[in-house]
């Protein structure tokens, strides 16, 4: 199944590393979901991690991404 995860999922898939967003990331992460974005949504999950209220650490906003990147593009 093909999949594109609305930025909110994969905010607080970070948020709550135990609640449901991260459940649904990690099915596409293991390839049991096909993860499927766009230049521009990859680019909004980026900004959108980066914003200092959510104060996530760059290492770990950095290996999320690449993690997402994974899957194929569209």
């Amino acid at each position: 199944m093909r999949v594109v995860l609305d930025t909110n999922i994969v905010v607080s898939a970070l948020l709550q590393p135990l609640g449901p967003s991260a459940s649904i990331l990690l099915l596409a992460l293991s390839g049991k979901l096909r993860l499927c974005f766009s230049e521009s949504l990859l680019a909004e999950y980026e900004e959108v991690l980066r914003r200092p209220r959510l104060k996530r650490d760059p290492g770990t906003i950095r290996q999320a991404l690449a993690a997402i990147q994974k899957p194929e593009i569209l």
